[in-house]
């Protein structure tokens, strides 16, 4: 949970929620109701923790995200029960002390991934939880309530995630596919979804703007809605994702795409399953167990030309009909992701109705 992708989602107060609760279980070993409580919470970190550290096939980081509320639970736990046992034996402040320590190295190991993303927050993270245990440490020698020193040491652990988790909302996208907080790393760089996966697609869209029909009600139509996400939410431009997700979702037959190209309500198609990553064409089409090892599947089998389910889909059948009926953009200002897989359909509804047998 503490490595590239996986990280910077979840592995920010790990060490603390996992020291607060075995605290927490010691304190309250002759509680049994309190003892269940951190047993459950434990458990559940645990049970997350171990299916995704050896997880195959399909597996995003974003899917830690289950194991949040455990550690919320577990952190809350533990300021209260480590605070209790510094103010009945000091010799407990240690403990505080090494918990605090090794949760602020472990997030200064994961920011330092990416040291000029938020790099300014570190330092104050680290000065943050030191001087919330030095308030614990002079409360306690004064007999003072400790909640106080406490909760700035977490308020201090809680800097970094919070500036990750704000990246996420308040900064241009950086992932429109896959929800996850910060820049994206190991895996998660290369997956569809990931920046890597979207190369080439701001020259899309300036394209895109300057050719389209102005009363075109799509600018573009894709098979998936992978492909369609970033245009959308960070260029403004109208996409159709015909297949759903997974670019297999039956929803429209070729005779109905047909009637949309006559009725100028679309033109530009971008023929493709899915998406690609590195250096595979966004649009075209990944064949086989190749593919889905690029794309961070693992190889999964039943995964093959036709996307996740590889069966056929009326989406299938309309970009073949498209590749058959419509001409490819050849124009060299498109990157050359999309050389070859952008067709321009103007005037060619029953060519295409044809091509589908309707």
């Amino acid at each position: 949970m503490f490595d590239d992708a996986n990280g910077g989602q979840i592995g920010w107060l790990l060490p603390f929620a996992l020291g607060g609760g075995l605290v927490a279980l010691w304190s309250w070993r002759r509680d049994p109701v309190r003892r269940a409580f951190a047993v459950l919470f434990l458990g559940w970190i645990a049970l997350y923790g171990g299916i995704y550290s050896y997880a195959q096939g399909i597996y995003h980081a974003y899917y830690t995200s289950t194991m949040a509320p455990a550690i919320a639970a577990l952190v809350g736990v533990g300021v209260v029960t480590v605070a209790n046992a510094v103010r009945r034996d000091r010799r407990w402040l240690m403990v505080l002390i090494g918990l605090v320590g090794v949760t602020v190295w472990t997030q200064l190991q994961i920011a330092g991934r990416t040291p000029d993303f938020y790099g300014w927050v570190r330092p104050l993270t680290v000065a943050t939880a030191l001087a919330g245990v030095l308030a614990v440490a002079v409360l306690a020698v004064r007999r003072l309530p400790l909640a106080s020193g406490a909760m700035l040491s977490v308020a201090g652990l809680l800097l970094l995630p919070a500036a990750w988790s704000w990246s996420a909302s308040a900064n241009p996208s950086l992932n429109t596919t896959l929800p996850q907080a910060g820049p994206q790393q190991g895996a998660s760089g290369q997956t569809f979804g990931s920046q890597a996966f979207d190369d080439g697609t701001p020259q899309l869209a300036a394209w895109l703007k300057s050719h389209s029909d102005a009363d075109a009600t799509w600018q573009l139509v894709v098979s998936s809605s992978q492909n369609a996400s970033t245009l959308i939410s960070e260029y403004e431009v109208s996409v159709m994702a015909l297949g759903g997700f997974s670019g297999t979702d039956n929803s429209i037959t070729v005779a109905g795409f047909a009637d949309l190209i006559s009725s100028g309500a679309v033109r530009y198609v971008l023929v493709g399953q899915g998406g690609g990553s590195g250096d595979d064409a966004p649009g075209r089409a990944l064949q086989g167990a190749g593919a889905n090892a690029r794309l961070g599947y693992g190889g999964q089998q039943g995964m093959g030309s036709g996307g996740f389910g590889g069966a056929a889909s009326g989406s299938n059948s309309v970009m073949s009909a498209v590749q058959s009926a419509c001409t490819a953009v050849s124009d060299t200002s498109l990157p050359t992701s999309y050389q070859g897989v952008l067709y321009d359909c103007a005037g060619a509804g029953d060519a295409i109705r044809a091509a589908g047998g309707n």
